[in-house]
């Protein structure tokens, strides 16, 4: 899954729109609205790139990355996912970068920051 993105996200309207537009541009997205099906499929399967909505109402975008480094602290074969994450809360990024975190947006995000977020990712996974 090259290009394959997994986008939880809370807001329903929001979701669609982002997941509609980034399929616009060639990529393939699982969109989920729950940060329980994000830890789910983050842990079933290897994404090239998570968007998660720090605002999650059952979790937390630090309670996953958490629950994320833990889980894969003894595994040998750690997916090599990049995180994305976007909060209404103003938090430093040296906070955020030292959780493993590649990149974080303050919410409300428009679409164009958010597809420049990924492709700089994507730019420096291909160094």
């Amino acid at each position: 899954m090259a290009r394959g993105i997994l986008l939880a996200w809370a807001d329903a309207r929001e979701r669609k729109g982002f997941a509609r537009r980034l399929e616009a541009r060639g990529y393939l997205v699982h969109a989920v609205g729950s940060g329980e099906s994000v830890l789910d499929l983050l842990q079933a399967q290897s994404w090239p790139t998570a968007i998660i909505d720090a605002d999650m109402p059952d979790r937390s975008g630090r309670d996953i990355v958490l629950i994320l480094q833990y889980l894969w602290s003894n595994r040998h074969d750690k997916p090599p996912v990049r995180l994305i994450l976007a909060s209404s809360y103003t938090i430093p990024n040296q906070e955020w970068q030292r959780l493993g975190v590649a990149r974080y947006l303050r919410k409300p995000v428009d679409f164009d920051t958010l597809a420049g977020a990924i492709s700089v990712g994507l730019k420096d996974k291909q160094k």
